[in-house]
């Protein structure tokens, strides 16, 4: 998810649960940017998936990618 979309989802409710909910853009920035060199670096393959669409929409690709990988 870029940092934009993850900050707008996190203050969009109005009900701020933590400081990170609030934190600046380049809070945000910097975890995607972790999890990305994370997924890099892991040394095993990974899957990164569009965190864009709707809820159902990623549950859908997530499943799909899983019951892939396990053959079901």
């Amino acid at each position: 998810v870029p940092a934009e979309v993850a900050r707008e989802r996190a203050l969009g409710d109005g009900e701020h649960t933590s400081a990170f909910d609030v934190a600046p853009i380049e809070f945000y920035k910097k975890v995607r940017g972790g999890f990305s060199d994370f997924s890099k670096n892991m040394g095993i393959p990974s899957v990164v998936v569009d965190g864009t669409p709707s809820p159902e929409e990623i549950h859908e690709e997530v499943y799909r990618i899983v019951s892939e990988h396990c053959q079901w």
